[in-house]
């Protein structure tokens, strides 16, 4: 399997799972009339970013598109919505979440997270910029600075649980890793093991 092909396949299943979260989230946000809603779409993201790069946006887009139809068009019995302020809002707003490969090594994602300290900076930035990003949206919109402050609250329960989360499948797990480093890497063992026992054949 080619690495093109392999990256397909894992951002189409995170991608699954992203959108299969933002709907579950929302249609529990809406069954409870709650302010809070836990939504695992960008802890996914956090992952996929890591793994692919700026490809890893790709399941966070899709969960966008998700929230984006299920607002715009009343779905659940959400309010609907101008339909370009939807766009801005829950597909195009997230992107900015990209601003935080400035903090990760292009060539090596996982050197800027190899620490915990570091692993916790990564995740506050990616939450950090998807508020900001949606509070200025909210203010442009809506001329009102309540947006920054609303929408920290709605996502701080999902924040907690991812930081929880993260650190776990970090520790246990190769899940959060740089795949461009990681695919390398073994590439390089397969070839020096198939060199040693070509010698050893000799």
């Amino acid at each position: 399997m080619t690495k093109k092909k392999f990256m397909v396949i894992d951002l189409t299943i995170f991608s699954i799972l992203a959108g299969l979260s933002e709907f579950l989230s929302m249609f529990l946000f809406n069954f409870f009339n709650s302010g809070f809603y836990i939504s695992f779409a960008i802890m996914i993201s956090i992952i996929t970013i890591i793994r692919w790069s700026y490809y890893g946006v790709v399941p966070l887009i899709v969960s966008g598109v998700v929230d984006l139809i299920l607002n715009r068009y009343g779905v659940l019995g959400a309010t609907t919505l101008d339909l370009w302020y939807s766009i801005l809002f829950y597909v195009l707003t997230p992107l900015i979440i990209l601003f935080v490969l400035f903090y990760t090594k292009t060539k090596n994602r996982d050197e800027s997270i190899d620490t915990s300290f570091k692993f916790f900076i990564y995740i506050l930035l990616c939450y950090g910029l998807l508020i900001a990003g949606k509070g200025i949206v909210i203010l442009i919109v809506e001329h009102t600075l309540s947006g920054f402050g609303n929408y920290f609250l709605s996502v701080s329960l999902s924040l907690v649980i991812s930081i929880i989360f993260l650190f776990i499948f970090k520790g246990k797990s190769e899940l959060i890793r740089d795949m461009d480093s990681y695919i390398e890497e073994v590439q390089t063992e397969d070839e020096y093991e198939r060199k040693r026992l070509k010698c050893e054949g000799q």
